[in-house]
């Protein structure tokens, strides 16, 4: 039995899409100014820390080009209680980030070195009490190459808190040796645009309404698709589809793993 999904209007409606629907404040992704290193944050989540309430986020740095970084900071509200990475880490408000100057003068803020996991490329954020997600910047070294750009951190609910911002969580799947994160509003349940890693790994579709699916089952076509949530695995098993809350996805691998000279799946988009 062959099953299929056919996109119709892809590169029409790629164009049309608003690019910052789903963009708040306080990003969960960003790409660091120079293109060197994406950075992808967590949801908040509670941490146990020994205090009555603590907030934790996890930041993932994936590189674009092949740099590993060596020195990454983070800014934080000038009064944060940070509890991990720890107080030794910790600059005063003012005086910024000794190494990129990150926060340097901003007395509204203090910066945060993580450098514990810089092998692992994942960092740890956690802070005394109930936060939410708000705006900051974040900075990225590797040798003589610094770059940053803005993502989430966290801040005073009473301060900061808009009840009229969506704020989003991540999801992330990983299929055939590609890693995908997409951005969840936690209020609607509507994924937003995608970020994709791996070697050989492009989206077909990318946060598409899921109307735009056609459905050919042994050459029988069964219609255009009109909701759902769940996923499956097409083509050569390079390819897969997720469906979150009637938004689609479909990506492959188009990675050459018997060295042959051509993709795995020659299908498209390969």
């Amino acid at each position: 039995m062959e099953f299929r999904i056919r996109y119709c209007l892809l590169a029409t409606l790629a164009m049309l899409a608003p690019v910052g629907a789903f963009a708040s404040d306080a990003p969960v992704e960003c790409k660091t100014s120079g293109g060197s290193w994406r950075v992808l944050a967590s949801d908040p989540f509670p941490a146990d820390c020994g205090a009555a309430d603590c907030t934790g986020l996890s930041y993932t740095i994936v590189p674009q080009t092949g740099l590993l970084p060596d020195h990454v900071a983070l800014l934080v509200e000038h009064d944060a209680d940070v509890i991990v990475p720890g107080s030794r880490d910790v600059a005063a408000p003012c005086a910024g980030d000794v190494v990129t100057s990150l926060g340097a003068r901003d007395c509204s803020s203090r910066a945060v070195r993580m450098n514990e996991n810089t092998e692992t490329r994942s960092f740890d954020l956690v802070v005394d009490g109930a936060k939410i997600p708000v705006g900051s910047s974040i900075v990225v070294k590797k040798g003589k190459t610094i770059e940053q750009c803005r993502i989430t951190s966290l801040g005073d609910q009473n301060f900061y808190f808009d009840p009229k911002a969506q704020v989003t969580t991540l999801q992330t799947f990983d299929f055939e040796g590609c890693s995908v994160t997409i951005p969840t509003s936690v209020e609607t349940g509507e994924g937003g645009e995608a970020a994709i890693a791996g070697e050989g790994c492009v989206f077909v579709a990318n946060a598409l309404p899921v109307g735009l699916a056609k459905l050919i089952v042994d050459d029988k076509d069964v219609g255009f698709l009109s909701f759902g949530t769940g996923y499956l695995s097409s083509g050569s098993d390079s390819c897969t589809t997720r469906v979150i809350s009637n938004r689609i996805y479909t990506w492959c691998t188009c990675a050459d793993t018997n060295g042959d000279g051509r993709p795995d799946d020659p299908s498209p988009p390969c």
